[in-house]
């Protein structure tokens, strides 16, 4: 989701009506996981589109959703990186797909 998101709102703030035009290619699960690992990192993901659906409606352009990537998501916020591999609420099963 933040892949569609990130670059419509770069769209609108620095090439307004020339959009991007981006392509996702699936590939397939088999032999890469156990099934039930699979499942729970899909859950996992399932839950934190619902938790970035909102995050993106409380910061509607390209310098809020940047300022709230740096600063407070986990991954890419340089402040938080002592937090990585800290106890998560991530359950056993979703640990397993990272």
């Amino acid at each position: 989701a933040i892949f569609e998101c990130l670059p419509r709102l770069a769209e609108q703030a620095l090439h307004p009506g020339d959009p991007y035009c981006l392509q996702f290619h699936s590939v397939s699960d088999d032999g890469a996981m156990p099934p039930e690992v699979v499942g729970a990192r899909r859950r996992r993901e399932a839950q934190s589109l619902e938790h970035l659906r909102g995050t993106i409606e409380q910061h509607p352009d390209l310098a809020a959703v940047s300022r709230w990537l740096h600063t407070e998501h986990k991954c890419y916020a340089v402040a938080r990186q002592h937090e990585i591999g800290a106890p998560s609420d991530a359950d056993d099963l979703a640990l397993k797909s990272y």
